[in-house]
């Protein structure tokens, strides 16, 4: 018989009305218990004191209805106990925190009544409490005068993700309990099509399931359970329900090392690049060479880094800095090389006597531990180690689903700037590379070459000049187009401020200087040559059989004139590299404010657009990424004024406005035109959500980080398809 809900409910009722009806009147563990009773779960014996009766009870108090009622439920759940025996008694809002609990031995004496009712509307007599329902159940007590143990267990383990076994459990419950208590949670999860946790009681030596609620797994335990729901017969997850279920930060979380044992974290950053490390510090360059000489790991400790520290940073272990933000010189190299970074680390001083942090001076010899993901730094002895499990081959599997899901919907490319970039961004899964930066490829072994044509001080000097630059592009350029296996390779022409080459250059902003299209107009000679050696490798590629598909980029544009006559002359040099084939498709970065409000006449001249976030936020925002970012946006977010870090996660109302008026006026020219983000929050999963709002269908990221940007992109074409995450 189904009754209606009224003052309380006897959960072993049927309820009328569905889930979302049963938490409102029934509050979290009373539908949770009614929903235990209809699969036949071992119950406690339990009735709710509904949302009816606190609405009652707060209105003009306990009345003589109420009280019948819960006299009737009292005898009810009493009387399915076993008989003879003693019972405790016990009213809460959830199990886990009993209000009130009272051992009786049959009728329930007034004086526990009593209890039991003042502890019911000390509950749901406060409206500012927040509770508006409670259960009261009934668990037997054994005959030897044992009371009812309790516990909660999971039906799958937090960090492998598997089921558990009856050994694995709980440590609160005998073998043949735990066999049951397993069985309970195995049917448990096939029923809600979730893994799950209960909360239980073991009393008179039987199971009593009390409430259950859906079990958030993180990491590879995310990954592992949803593939092994898709293919559990049982269950038969689709795949798109294993990839909404599954979080960008549970796929970073896979990929990536993780501290062993137990670290105390002494100090906190900014986590830049995802992973864990314990290194021994060192406070240079060279002392990180010196130390990887003699095979320790290294920990590079700097208050800041620059260029000078690259060839350390590729043998060092992780990075550490008392300055930076997430668009830090430290942050990016780190991010390229896969390697953990915290920066922007508060109390941390880095000087020529040494290191102090958290108040204390490191001694020579001195190890820490760093999370890349969480921004925490702690002190560091021999048992602390890095847990570097390989990732679950369940991964791959999932990521392909992803693939599936988003193929012909939305890109996923790679910031790759040298050959071992491209391998890895294709071995990531990448579909291509969405952004060449060749002033990276230039910078280290090639810039006294730059540096030679733009300081030529006659027609001679500047050919031989131009000539050896010619060839040194066109090397590298040559490789990362064989890496590339005939994928699309975006190249962006040159976008370093021109102090970089120049050592007597002056300006005092460089970042807001000479660079990008502005030195092209200024020194065209040198970017018709970096056409040209572009252009050659491509023809030489294509001369071999190989398939070959590359687009040039033009940085830091403001205005539509400048970037026509940059394409002019690019386009001169590409046609003197590769007289014979076809020109090349050349874009325009959106990265002023203002290309962002020009963009329709910028889409009349430019084959597609690439959106520079970095740069595209520290101009809206008037905000220095490398100088201010850290402490201001750290302050702005304590006091409010931010939810997030715009240069991890989008400024929907400012610079994602920009950018939906760069796309839309650009479409509007244009209709099929491409726009691919290419700054760092392409890789962040609620900035792909919010892309995908905006029109954009591709993104550009570090390869370390093409996974993440996989399965964000998947999710973002689900939620637009009405089937959004979990």
């Amino acid at each position: 018989m189904v009754r209606s809900v009224a003052l309380v409910h006897d959960v072993d009722d049927p309820f009328e009305g569905g889930h979302g009806v049963a938490l409102g009147r029934l509050g979290t563990a009373g539908a949770s218990a009614v929903r235990l009773a209809e699969l036949g779960m071992p119950l406690a014996p339990s009735f709710v004191v509904t949302a009816d009766a606190a609405a009652l009870l707060r209105s003009v108090g306990w009345t003589e209805e109420l009280d019948e009622a819960f006299h009737r439920g009292l005898g009810a759940i009493v009387d399915r106990t076993p008989a003879g025996g003693s019972v405790l008694l016990g009213v809460s809002a959830s199990p886990e925190r009993p209000a009130h609990e009272v051992t009786v031995h049959g009728e329930p004496s007034p004086a526990a009544v009593d209890g039991l009712r003042s502890s019911v509307v000390d509950l749901l007599g406060d409206p500012s409490s927040g509770v508006y329902a409670v259960v009261v159940r009934a668990l037997p007590i054994a005959t030897d005068g044992t009371a009812p143990a309790f516990g909660i267990a999971r039906s799958r383990d937090l960090r492998s993700g598997r089921r558990v076994a009856p050994e694995e459990v709980s440590d609160a419950v005998a073998a043949p309990v735990a066999v049951d208590l397993c069985e309970a949670l195995a049917r448990l999860e096939t029923a809600e099509r979730r893994p799950v946790a209960v909360a239980f009681a073991v009393a008179a030596g039987r199971l009593h399931l009390l409430e259950h609620r859906w079990l958030r797994l993180q990491g590879v335990a995310a990954v592992r359970a949803a593939v092994e729901l898709v293919r559990d017969p049982l269950v038969a997850w689709s795949p798109e329900e294993a990839v909404s279920s599954v979080r960008g930060v549970d796929v970073e979380a896979a990929l990536h090392p993780v501290l062993g044992g137990s670290a105390r974290p002494v100090a906190r950053g900014v986590g830049v690049s995802p992973g864990a490390a314990v290194g021994t510090v060192c406070r240079s360059a060279e002392a990180v060479l010196a130390a990887a000489e003699r095979d320790e790991d290294a920990l590079l400790v700097v208050t800041e880094t620059t260029p000078t520290d690259a060839s350390a940073m590729q043998v060092a272990v992780g990075v550490l800095t008392a300055r930076g933000g997430r668009t830090s010189h430290a942050a990016l190299v780190a991010r390229g090389l896969g390697i953990p970074a915290v920066v922007g680390v508060d109390g941390l001083e880095v000087g020529a006597d040494g290191v102090v942090l958290a108040g204390r001076t490191l001694e020579e010899g001195a190890r820490l531990a760093i999370d890349g993901s969480t921004g925490e730094v702690a002190f560091a002895d021999e048992t602390l180690a890095v847990v570097d499990d390989d990732a679950p081959p369940e991964l791959a599997a999932l990521l392909g689903w992803a693939d599936r899901i988003r193929a012909g919907r939305y890109a996923v490319l790679a910031n790759a700037d040298t050959a071992e970039d491209v391998d890895r961004a294709i071995r990531n899964g990448a579909d291509g590379v969405g952004l060449c930066r060749t002033e990276h490829q230039l910078a280290t072994r090639h810039a006294s070459v730059v540096r030679a044509v733009l300081v030529a001080v006659d027609p001679a000097t500047e050919s031989a000049a131009t000539a050896a630059f010619v060839a040194a592009q066109r090397a590298e350029i040559a490789r990362v187009l064989a890496a590339a296996g005939g994928r699309r390779v975006v190249v962006r022409v040159l976008d370093a401020p021109l102090g970089e080459y120049v050592d007597d250059a002056t300006e005092s902003n460089p970042m807001l200087g000479t660079r990008g299209a502005r030195m092209a107009l200024l020194r065209p000679a040198l970017y018709r040559a970096q056409a040209t050696a572009i252009a050659e490798a491509v023809a030489a590629q294509r001369a071999g059989g190989d398939g070959v598909s590359a687009a040039l980029l033009v940085p830091f544009v403001s205005t539509t004139a400048e970037f026509v006559v940059v394409r002019g002359d690019l386009e001169d040099g590409w046609r003197r590299g590769d007289p014979d084939g076809p020109p090349p498709a050349v874009g325009v970065m959106i990265e002023t404010p203002r290309a962002a409000l020009c963009a329709g006449g910028l889409a009349s001249v430019a084959d597609f657009f690439g959106i520079g976030t970095n740069d595209l936020t520290q101009l809206t925002f008037g905000l220095s990424r490398d100088d201010l970012a850290v402490d201001l946006v750290t302050r702005w977010r304590t006091d409010g004024v931010l939810d997030v870090d715009p240069f991890a996660t989008l400024d929907v109302d400012g610079v994602g406005r920009l950018v939906r008026v760069a796309v839309d006026d650009g479409r509007a020219v244009r209709p099929s035109l491409e726009v691919t983000v290419c700054g760092e929050l392409g890789g962040d999963p609620a900035s792909i959500e919010v892309f995908a709002d905006l029109g954009i269908d591709r993104v550009s990221c570090s390869p370390f980080r093409v996974p993440v940007a996989r399965l964000a992109a998947a999710r973002a074409v689900l939620r637009r398809r009405g089937t959004g995450a979990a």
